[in-house]
């Protein structure tokens, strides 16, 4: 869904999104930020992945969903939008500038689409006649159809975890014998 996509990028993509600059620049809450989203061929799952201390996990895990709320209401400018279709494009286009990059492409468009072109259709989709305006309508849908799922696995330290200023605790790749993971439903 390219939509997620673009909403992905708008959160959480390089040190002008609105996690970054929210969560770790302006609340220094984390040590790093982003939002990435799954999505092959399929509704796709939307995430949110920081590096904290684990004295600040609350105020992180706070303060990132606090950003997903405001998406709902504060609407995307046209300059914004058109900054993160862009990168989207330019980082999906990126991966295909080596041969090993272009064998990824189309081995994962084999395995998640059975379409060796479906990578070539989904980037027509993020961008098809005037990528503002169907994009921007796009991005207003996928606001409303995330927000019950916002909260749905989050990761917390265990209570054994190592003091936070010798460890700290990743959300994605941390040490997980300091997570607590919860099945979605």
């Amino acid at each position: 869904m390219p939509a997620l996509d673009v909403l992905a990028v708008l959160l959480g993509c390089g040190r002008s999104s609105r996690l970054y600059q929210q969560v770790r620049e302006k609340k220094g809450v984390v040590h790093h930020v982003d939002a990435w989203t799954y999505s092959p061929g399929n509704p796709g799952l939307f995430g949110m992945s920081a590096i904290v201390d684990a004295d600040k996990f609350t105020a992180a895990r706070d303060a990132m969903l606090a950003e997903v709320e405001k998406m709902k209401t504060s609407p995307v400018s046209a300059g914004e939008l058109g900054k993160a279709v862009k990168q989207f494009i330019a980082a999906t286009l990126a991966v295909r500038k080596t041969m090993e990059g272009q064998a990824q492409n189309l081995g994962g468009n084999w395995l998640a689409a059975n379409d060796l072109n479906f990578s070539e259709r989904y980037l027509a989709a993020s961008s098809a006649s005037g990528p503002m305006t169907s994009c921007a309508s796009r991005v207003n849908i996928s606001r409303r159809k995330t927000a019950p799922f916002t909260r749905c696995c989050p990761m917390a330290p265990r209570p054994n975890c190592p003091s936070p200023s010798k460890k700290k605790t990743s959300t994605r790749s941390g040490n997980l014998n300091c997570r607590t993971a919860c099945a979605c439903s």
